[in-house]
Order: structure tokens, then sequence, then C-alpha cells
């Protein structure tokens, strides 16, 4: 029979002390449903939609469950989700510089409390309207000058 040492018989009782386990009361079921955090649009065609805690990917991932609206209905196209499953983009078509309305429904978090219906409006990106006017500028070469490829005629 081998004898341990002090050290080993002092970090043994240590071990039996503190790291024996306490049972702690199990976690209270989650009821209540996700909701919107927020919607906005981070591109001419993206949309970003962020929820409040951790969803349901089959379901957030259904381009159905999404429906942008201004004067006519804006398509989704694609949807991601990132790894914490609390934020997804939308691909849609080109947006316009507008207001618009998303409807979310039938999204649900991951114990299965789903999510009331939402409408809420975003600004949309669109394309930049030029403001300028435009400019037309003539240069007209000077006698003498060498033109390659073309004649001068005065």
């Amino acid at each position: 029979m081998r004898y341990l040492s002090i050290s080993k018989w002092t970090l043994l009782i240590v071990l039996l002390i503190f790291g024996c386990s306490k049972k702690e009361k199990p976690l209270a079921p989650d009821t209540s449903p996700p909701f919107v955090q927020t919607v906005s649009s981070f591109d001419t065609t993206k949309v970003l939609v962020s929820f409040n805690e951790p969803v349901n990917p089959e379901l957030a991932l259904d381009t159905m469950n999404y429906v942008i609206t201004s004067y006519e209905t804006l398509d989704v196209y694609l949807v991601s989700i990132d790894p914490m499953k609390k934020h997804c983009i939308l691909r849609t078509e080109p947006q316009e510089s507008t207001f618009y309305e998303i409807d979310v429904r039938n999204i649900e978090d991951l114990s299965g409390n789903r999510l009331k219906d939402t409408t809420l409006i975003f600004l949309g990106i669109g394309v930049q309207i030029d403001s300028f006017p435009p400019t037309l500028t003539i240069i007209e070469p000077a006698e003498g000058d060498t033109l390659f490829g073309f004649e001068y005629v005065s």
C-alpha cells in the first residue's frame, strides 16, 4: 500500500470540500415570446431585423414570414441568420429612399413561444440621387496644336 504525501492529502481534502457541487434550483422555463428590437436598412438590397432573444432558425429563414410594403410590395428573396440566432439579414429587391412597413410574423423563440405579429417602419436606402446638373465642356484645340488621329481644319 502506498502512502500519499501531505500535499496530496491536502489537495484531496480541498477538492472534497470545495469541489462538491450544490444542487441549484432549475432555471424557470422561458414563457415570454420574442420581439423585434430593431429594423434597419443598411444597403440598397439588405434589411437587418434584430430580435431580443434567439429565434427558431427554421421559421426565421422563411421569406414568407416577412412582408415589406410601401406603395408596393418589396420582395424578400433570401434570409440569413447569425450564429447567435438573434439577427436576420433580409435580401430584397432594390429599395427606394422611402419609408417601408415590415410585417414580421410566425417567428418563435427556441422554447416555442410565438412572436406577436409585428409591424414596424424603417427608411429604405435607395440609389443615391445625383443632385448635380450635367455639364458639357467643349475643348477647342489651339491653332498649331498637334492632334493625333485628327486633322485640324480652320
